[in-house]
Formats: structure tokens, sequence, C-alpha cells
């Protein structure tokens, strides 16, 4: 998050898991996701593959926990999946990430209903660079770090609505004003209002500035509420297509607890546009 405030003894940040995405061996993907339980994470789709087409290699992907005293954490991955209705630029930018084992993690709480954003005070969090190196004039080494999203950032559903060229009714709109905001790294990593994650930090539309200090415009947020159902269905395949072992017991919780969740709810997520971060 450039700008942010460093997590230094990392306690309260647990949930935020880089995550590494080795294309190439000289194309490494750094993105950031959120812990729902101590092996389920989210992140954006964009951030495991290059084209909707491309199949999704869980060998390629690393996962990286920041510990209380800055000390790194690696693990793999066993399960990789992506929106089947991923397009690019487009839409439905959400990503579903099995690891290995479970990881020493403190999962965030997940808010599966709608929100209207009046008046609410929030936070994000990821693994991106913070500040231009004073001497190179290129971006520092990403680190976990956090900045708040003051209610006034935050439009209203309805305001969000009307901007019809990049967001609909299932994402989230922040104002960026430059100054602060996210970094190369901090794709896919959460936005957190009271204590819950509402959203994963997917494209925006910049009407101003070049780099991650000076860019202006509006970031959009997926809104995981939105995504239940895939949620849930991808949980239960991921169970279904594991070996023959028992399936942990944090999975299965978290399958429960999305099923009673679900109700009889249904919706649907439009397209967006936007440009990478």
């Amino acid at each position: 998050m450039f700008g942010g405030d460093i997590v230094t003894f990392n306690i309260n940040f647990t949930y935020v898991v880089r995550v590494l995405y080795f294309a190439t061996p000289s194309i490494i993907k750094s993105c950031s996701s959120a812990a729902i339980s101590p092996d389920v994470l989210l992140s954006a789709a964009h951030c495991l593959v290059e084209k909707e087409t491309d199949p999704v290699d869980h060998n390629n992907i690393q996962l990286t926990v920041l510990g209380p005293f800055a000390n790194e954490m690696m693990f793999r991955v066993k399960k990789a999946y992506i929106h089947p209705e991923y397009k690019p630029n487009k839409a439905y930018d959400i990503s579903l990430i099995q690891a290995e084992s479970p990881l020493p993690v403190k999962p965030l709480e997940v808010s599966w209903t709608p929100t209207a954003y009046n008046g609410e005070d929030c936070l994000a969090a990821g693994f991106g660079s913070r500040y231009i190196h004073p001497f190179q004039g290129k971006l520092a080494i990403p680190v976990l770090s956090w900045i708040p999203y003051p209610s006034g950032l935050i439009l209203p559903k309805p305001t969000c609505a009307l901007l019809k060229a990049i967001a609909n009714e299932n994402v989230i709109c922040i104002l960026l004003l430059g100054g602060v905001g996210p970094c190369g790294g901090d794709s896919g990593g959460p936005i957190i209002c009271n204590g819950a994650l509402h959203g994963l930090l997917s494209r925006g539309m910049i009407l101003g500035g070049d780099n991650c200090g000076a860019a202006r415009g509006i970031l959009v947020y997926e809104s995981v509420h939105a995504y239940r159902e895939w949620i849930f269905t991808t949980i239960t395949k991921s169970n279904d297509l594991s070996s023959s072992r028992p399936v942990r017991g944090s999975l299965l919780l978290l399958t429960l607890v999305l099923f009673l969740s679900l109700g009889s709810h249904r919706n649907t997520v439009h397209p967006i546009i936007y440009l990478k971060l």
C-alpha cells in the first residue's frame, strides 16, 4: 500500500497472505489475498492467470505468511481456481486458493450480505510497494502495510452504480485522491469494514497521474457476497477432488457456514471495465 503503515509485529493482519505466481521462469506475479479459513484464501483471478483460457497450475503458486516478528513462512498450494466466467479487464475477477496445510493465520469473517456503505470507515491491506526508492527511482520492495479508507472515500451504492463504465451493484467504489493507495502487489487484497471482509481489490479507472503515489481516480473492489454461491460450490468441488484422506475440519466448517449463509439469495455479477493496478 503506497504511503501505508507498515505491519511490523503481525498480530492483527495475519489473514493477509502474499501470493506469488510463477508464470514463467522469468515472470513472477506478486499479489495479496485474504484468508477466510486456515486453508482457504480469496484473491483476484488475474493474479493466477494471464488469459481466461490459461489453466491454473497450483504447483506454480506460493503463499507467504508474515509472522509476528516479521518472519516469512512459505506454504504450498493444494488447489486453485478462478471464476469460470472470468474475463480479463471485464468481469468476475476472483480466485479461490486452498493451501496444502493449515496456515498460521486468524481468518477474516466475511460479510455475506450487501452493505449500503453509508458513513462506514474501512481499511485495506496488502503486500504492495510503499514508496519510490529515492536513489533508484523505482518502487521499493513490497511489504505488508495498510491504509484507512475514511467514509468520505467510499462511494454510496447508488452513486457507485451510476458509474456504469466501471461499476455495477456488486462492487465497491473507492475514490483515489493520490498520496496513498494500492500499488503493485496489492491486487487481490481485502477491504475490511467493521472487522469483516467485504471485497477484493480488482481494478480501477485512473483519471490522472501515472504512478502509485500520484494516481487519482476510482478503485473497484469485487464484493465478496456476490460470489458466495461460487465460493461454496468451489469448496465443495475441492473436497470432492481431494484424496481419500479425511478433509480438514477447517474446510468442512467453512463449507457448513457458507451453506447456512446462502439461504435463498441469488445474485448476478455484471461486467465492469478496468485498468490493472
